[in-house]
């Protein structure tokens, strides 16, 4: 027991060291906004569907003709931008989150049979990421989104079917790697059944770039959708997204900057900091990774 704990000891003591401020800065504004997502309701000072003639086009607190009670300003039809923002939060984690859960396992189960059993399967598999990749995950989703129903359910398994090709190259190429190791070449002379390998030899080998990828993956997934939601296809009113609430900006650049401006800090705020979780965790999880670094003392 008490080697038991040391061990724990040790493990979050050097999870805690490894931790680059980047990539502490990532953690910090992905728990800030989950938290604004999740209480959203009691955070947010006004309805963000709620529409008031009289209150159209407030510039943001701090300028000129700015109002107290509206911190960011509001849109063209009244609405108020700080509560559109904190609600457009919980759609776009929801589709980043969940659709990088459906790509991640369709990747990771056809990498790992692709990569571990090759033959014909490896061969239909690669000609099926190669047929993808030859088309513009965007233009994929778009057109996808326009022969569908256009809704929030409907465009999380859009992006989740679509997106599931990088993890397959991925997770295939580690299997490669690992299954012409000693110790795997070992277990199957022994007699070990082929899901006994993958299961214990080959999948925790090959979870540190998988895991790598799925969290820069939610960033590109929130990117897509706000991508969609601008130019229309993307969740409906009365949705709100970020995306379409830089849709809705648009025709104000020049007069009413606030309107798309907002939106589009937030949008990259949120991106970059799964990027710079991304990059911490693939220093972190596999140090022979890390950029200058000496793989044979990583190793």
């Amino acid at each position: 027991m008490a080697a038991l704990t040391k061990t724990n000891d040790t493990i979050r003591r050097r999870f805690l060291l490894s931790i680059s401020p980047l990539g502490l800065l990532g953690l910090l504004i992905i728990g800030s906004i989950v938290l604004l997502a999740v209480f959203a309701p009691w955070i947010a000072p006004y309805d963000p569907a709620q529409i008031t003639a009289t209150s159209r086009l407030i510039p943001p607190s701090w300028m000129e003709n700015g109002s107290s009670a509206h911190l960011l300003g509001t849109d063209h039809l009244g609405r108020d931008m700080f509560s559109r923002l904190i609600f457009g939060a919980r759609v776009s984690l929801l589709v980043g989150v969940i659709s990088v859960m459906i790509a991640a396992l369709i990747g990771l189960s056809l990498g790992l049979v692709s990569g571990y059993f090759g033959g014909w399967i490896d061969a239909l598999t690669m000609r099926i990421v190669d047929a993808m990749l030859a088309i513009p995950t965007l233009l994929l989703v778009l057109v996808a989104m326009v022969m569908l129903d256009a809704n929030l359910i409907t465009l999380i398994l859009v992006i989740g079917l679509t997106s599931w090709v990088n993890y397959t190259r991925v997770v295939r190429g580690d299997v490669l790697a690992v299954k012409a190791r000693e110790y795997v070449q070992a277990a199957q002379t022994l007699g070990a059944s082929s899901m006994y390998i993958i299961r214990k030899h080959i999948l925790p080998n090959v979870l540190s770039s998988f895991t790598v990828i799925a969290t820069i993956g939610v960033g590109t997934a929130i990117l897509t959708e706000s991508s969609l939601s601008f130019l229309g296809f993307g969740v409906q009113p009365p949705g709100i997204t970020w995306g379409s609430m830089l849709n809705d900006g648009r025709n104000y650049i020049a007069t009413s900057w606030w309107i798309a401006t907002f939106p589009g800090i937030a949008i990259t705020i949120t991106v970059l900091a799964f990027t710079f979780v991304g990059d911490w965790l693939r220093d972190y999880l596999d140090p022979r990774l890390k950029k200058g670094g000496d793989d044979n003392e990583a190793a």
